[in-house]
């Protein structure tokens, strides 16, 4: 029953207010102990409700909102726990991220770690906490400026390179001025570090050519920016995440577990947004009441 649920609401999700994507419409039709509550969907289709939706509302009473799959990337196949009092979780597995990459929890209340950073979030007026316990690897980058007359050059390129992301990863960059010691100097001692080094030499600022050393590998890599950038992008460590967030949602509160390793943990953040939606429970019980169903906290 549950897995032919999400398979609806998967296409049902769709943004809905500021930042809030909510699974399709309630329809209320007849009255009284005659009246039928469906949900409404984007498509303009619409469907019986569901035990998903239920659980929900009866697992979390106080919650206005409950979870509801929204736009997952390809290969994140949902998969919602057993729920127990005062909390429900939807968990996501994939091939390409490992099993239960991604838990969900919806709880009646939560407590952030007093060292997470507040964010903005999806919830308009509700930010976010967020606690990275194993950042993902950056791809270092030293860019190194032959004679004086290049420095302005290679902090340009450095700056541009770290707002960037190479095989998933953060660049981190900076750039090592003429006046820092001899060319040979500045590039043994950025190798020694294990950061790749880009070369900005008169070459670079007449036909935009680099050169690019790497960390025991013999020889430079000559050409443009993109074909050095691709070179470094397919020698770049394999992304990763591994962090809580703690997302406050009225009557309630997400609190998301990530750990996620291999293709696609660089855009995690972005794709748990697009693939994490909310459902209306408080009106879900507001229209089931007159039907008999009092599925929300003692009055």
């Amino acid at each position: 029953m549950l897995v032919a649920t999400f398979a609806v609401l998967l296409a049902a999700c769709r943004p809905y207010g500021p930042g809030i994507p909510v699974c399709g419409e309630l329809e209320v039709t007849g009255s009284g102990d005659r009246g039928h509550v469906r949900l409404s969907l984007a498509d303009g289709e619409s469907m019986a409700l569901r035990s998903a939706h239920l659980i929900q509302a009866q697992a979390v009473p106080d919650a206005d909102y409950g979870l509801c799959v929204a736009d997952p990337p390809t290969g994140w196949q949902p998969v919602m726990d057993e729920p127990v009092s005062g909390e429900v979780s939807l968990a996501f597995t994939s091939t390409s991220l490992g099993l239960r990459f991604l838990t969900v929890t919806l709880s009646e209340s939560c407590q952030p770690d007093p060292g997470a950073e507040q964010m903005s979030g999806p919830v308009d007026d509700h930010p976010r906490s967020v606690l990275v316990h194993e950042p993902g690897p950056a791809v270092r980058v030293v860019v190194v400026a032959v004679a004086a007359r290049h420095d302005r050059d290679a902090f340009l390129l450095a700056e541009n390179l770290s707002q960037r992301r190479l095989g998933g990863n953060p660049v981190r960059s900076r750039y090592a001025p003429a006046g820092w010691g001899t060319v040979a100097e500045r590039v043994t001692e950025a190798l020694e570090d294990e950061a790749a080094v880009l070369v900005v030499d008169d070459d670079y600022q007449l036909s935009g050519l680099l050169e690019l050393r790497l960390p025991g590998v013999s020889g430079p890599v000559e050409g443009s920016l993109a074909t050095v950038l691709a070179e470094l992008a397919d020698r770049a460590p394999v992304p990763q995440l591994a962090a809580t967030w703690w997302q406050p949602v009225d009557g309630g509160c997400l609190v998301y577990e990530i750990d996620a390793s291999g293709p696609g943990a660089g855009t995690i953040e972005q794709d748990i947004d697009r693939a994490v939606g909310l459902f209306p429970l408080a009106e879900l019980r507001a229209e089931l009441a007159p039907l008999g169903y009092h599925l929300g906290p003692p009055p």
